[in-house]
């Protein structure tokens, strides 16, 4: 096969109708660039690779096959090529821009260093699902027409992740993001021996690549070449073909990573060793992946994809009784064998321990000054506790709120707030309730009566610190659980109600509504933080710490920092709560 380089476009120059806006990444097997087109005003995502004197006609009529092959695969995971061909001196094929909702392209590998090295179970379990979802696609495909389609070059950089989506995955379940696999074949590297001689190619011929390329361009073509390799099933450094087992072998190593931020190179630690906070059936997972032997692997997506959810799926907010009191035991014994073992609470997600810094200068005096602290792991209720699951509350310890006691509660009228009498948490603004209402947050409970549920449930508030903590989803130096920047695309505020849990998209931790809908009670007082000396009448032991913004106030109030304090004694349409429980490190035995 003939060798090729690459020639780049430079910044507000021309493609056909497509002007180069930046360059997204370079690699052996072309360039990536954000571009826009001057006849639509859309952006897009345009690949091409130069056609020169060393690429063969044989070689890009291939690419050109191949491509109307993928093209023809249906799945929402998968990165639709939208129309390739040849313009000038350049092969392309144009695609979607996949961002991340603030214009930025994100992949699995700056996803993860958004995060910090850090995914939940949850996290990796919601990408790992999509990527098999893309995968298995290809595969039946494949099989019905006989092509041989496989992705052949699965690594972080291939797997984009966007934002903004109303998917819903196998079990029915909200997607949290969406996960979109590029470069299949005939961009993928078919075989180790052309990344080798790719290679070569290229250290070889430098001096000719850097009259054309900055050597940050030829610097990033060769780490790409490098780390193709880190993914690779070892059948591929023999020449194979690349096929489901060994993609199957990628998505194991690209697992591992996400759980550990490590590759599985050598002897290597199971993830459940390295890691108290995950279930140990991620470790069967991995194991069943990662077999040297490429026929001991997964036979094929549909039984990776059960495994995958009979073993590690989190499980969703219920609805029925008996579920919302329960405790999640799964998962089945896995490759190995074993007892049923409780893992998570059930509906919650666990946050790991960490240190971070509380307050910010954008929430005001209460939030000064910023300081470190650090808390241990713990699990969280995924939602707010929600109308349904108050309801079982009481059905099963015939409780009744203080509010319902005193016959009357706190409605905003005419710009304030008054009592008024059959205010409760079953009409908290006395008004008729919408259809969804019991997947709605509950409100109108005052202190006491969160005490009591929690009683119940076995569970407790959280202190303010961990609420922040969580809040923030692993990210730092944000204002709101996503970013700097709120809309009403993130969370309810400055609105007329509350709205279903989960309506919106969750932070990194898993967690939903945090921001916007309710204030959520947290357990610690209103006091000043260490080194604040201003004076404030309400610091002391008298107030309530409440986090995170509601419904019928502004953007600012939704920001991690913001403080709010309310009387323990009171109840209010516009605050509900969530729950946290201690964190208990089980025992793991030593993997050798």
């Amino acid at each position: 096969m003939g060798k090729y380089y690459i020639s780049e476009v430079s910044d507000g120059e021309f493609l056909g109708e497509y002007q180069v806006l930046e360059i997204l990444g370079r690699g052996p097997s072309g360039t990536s660039y954000r571009v826009v087109s001057n006849v639509q005003g859309k952006e897009f995502a345009l690949k091409t690779l130069a056609l020169t004197d060393r690429v063969p006609l044989s070689w890009v009529d291939r690419l050109e096959a191949q491509t109307a092959l993928l093209g023809k695969v249906s799945n929402p995971h998968i990165d639709t090529i939208l129309s390739s061909g040849r313009s000038g001196h350049f092969w392309f094929c144009l695609k979607d821009y996949i961002h991340d909702g603030d214009g930025r392209q994100c992949n699995l590998r700056t996803y993860h260093e958004r995060h910090k090295h850090r995914l939940s179970e949850h996290q990796v379990y919601y990408i790992t699902e999509q990527i098999l979802s893309a995968l298995k696609a290809a595969q039946e495909y494949s099989d019905r027409m006989q092509t041989g389609v496989v992705h052949g070059n699965l690594k972080p950089e291939n797997v984009l992740i966007a934002y903004g989506t109303d998917r819903h995955n196998y079990s029915g379940d909200k997607l949290l993001f969406e996960v979109k696999l590029t470069d299949f074949q005939p961009f993928g590297l078919i075989s180790s021996g052309i990344i080798l001689e790719t290679y070569q190619y290229w250290t070889s011929n430098l001096s000719k690549h850097s009259s054309q390329l900055s050597e940050r361009s030829i610097a990033e073509v060769l780490s790409s070449i490098y780390r193709a390799y880190d993914y690779r099933a070892p059948e591929l450094s023999e020449g194979s073909i690349p096929t489901v087992q060994s993609d199957i072998f990628s998505v194991g190593v690209l697992i591992y990573e996400m759980l550990t931020n490590r590759l599985p190179i050598g002897c290597f630690p199971m993830p459940s060793v390295l890691r108290e906070d995950i279930s140990p059936y991620w470790d069967d997972i991995i194991l069943c992946c990662l077999q040297a032997e490429a026929s001991l692997r997964y036979p094929n997506y549909t039984v990776f994809i059960e495994d995958l959810f009979e073993q590690v799926r989190p499980v969703p907010i219920e609805s029925t009784e008996a579920e919302e009191s329960g405790i999640k035991v799964s998962m089945s014994g896995g490759i190995q064998g074993g007892e049923r073992r409780s893992i998570t609470p059930q509906g919650m997600v666990y946050i790991p321990a960490g240190s971070f810094m509380v307050g910010s200068a954008d929430c005001g005096d209460d939030a000064l000054p910023q300081h470190e602290v650090s808390t241990p792991g713990f699990y969280m209720d995924r939602y707010p506790v929600t109308v349904n699951q108050f309801s079982t509350f009481v059905k099963e310890t015939g409780y009744q709120t203080k509010v319902e006691r005193d016959g009357q509660g706190l409605v905003w009228i005419n710009g304030t707030w008054r009592l008024s009498p059959g205010v409760s948490w079953k009409n908290p603004l006395m008004r008729e309730t919408p259809e969804d209402f019991m997947d709605h947050p509950v409100t109108q409970v005052c202190f006491e009566d969160i005490q009591a549920y929690c009683n119940w449930k076995g569970r407790r508030l959280p202190t303010e610190q961990e609420w922040e903590y969580a809040s923030r989803g692993g990210l730092a130096d944000v204002r709101f659980p996503w970013g700097n920047t709120i809309s009403k695309i993130h969370a309810n505020y400055s609105g007329d109600e509350t709205t279903p849990v989960g309506r919106f998209h969750s932070n990194g931790y898993g967690l939903y509504d945090m921001a916007g809908n309710v204030w959520e009670w947290t357990s610690s007082w209103y006091q000043a933080y260490p080194g604040n000396f201003r004076e404030n009448a309400h610091y002391g032991e008298k107030y309530q710490v409440l986090r995170g913004g509601a419904w019928m106030y502004d953007g600012s109030h939704c920001m991690c920092s913001y403080r709010n304090a309310n009387l323990p004694t009171e109840a209010f349409p516009t605050v509900g709560f969530r729950t946290v429980c201690d964190f208990v490190p089980r025992k793991t035995s030593n993997v050798s």
